[in-house]
């Protein structure tokens, strides 16, 4: 083909790496913890591989709510590793914990902070940290776990807008009172 980059040996790796993705994948939302430690032994991708839609499968295991297996993968994950944001730039680019805050997993979000508070604080590509986030969809046990333990520096004069966002949307859904 003319004006292609890739060779077709190229095209044919790339089209074997998107299926192992997709076993991948299946197995995290299936919970098949067995299946998805035996993907990393078999093809010795690291923990930290993106998959399929700029994820890594820690991210697809908290988004599908497999708890035990975001769990496991936190627990032989580096701390670094934890920090890694998904999405494109303009996307929304959710880290493992602020993406437990969007998604209410309240128990993963325990284990990730657990191992790496930094989390607190690092913004999404939008601004957003995790209790902001958490309270932006009105989850409120989160936003309140969260809020608990986010270092309160963070809504100082630098970056007040964290503190604008936690009172919005706390007012605006309603979090506020009892």
């Amino acid at each position: 083909m003319e004006g292609s980059s890739r060779s077709r040996g190229e095209e044919a790796d790339q089209v074997t790496e998107n299926v192992h993705y997709i076993e991948l994948r299946r197995s995290i939302c299936k919970g098949e913890w067995d299946g998805v430690k035996q993907f990393f032994v078999d093809h010795k991708y690291p923990l930290n591989t993106i998959i399929l839609s700029d994820y890594t499968a820690l991210h697809v295991a908290i988004e599908s709510g497999q708890d035990t297996i975001a769990e496991e993968l936190v627990n032989m994950m580096s701390e670094t590793d934890l920090e890694i944001r998904k999405g494109r730039p303009g996307a929304e680019g959710h880290t493992p914990l602020s993406l437990a805050a969007w998604t209410g997993r309240t128990h993963v979000a325990k284990c990730l902070v657990q191992k790496n508070s930094k989390l607190l604080t690092i913004e999404t590509n939008k601004g957003y940290i995790p209790v902001t986030v958490a309270s932006s969809v009105g989850n409120k046990e989160m936003t309140k776990y969260l809020y608990s333990i986010t270092p309160h520096e963070v809504y100082g004069p630098e970056k007040v807008i964290h503190g604008f966002r936690l009172i919005y949307w706390s007012i605006a859904n309603k979090m506020l009172g009892r």
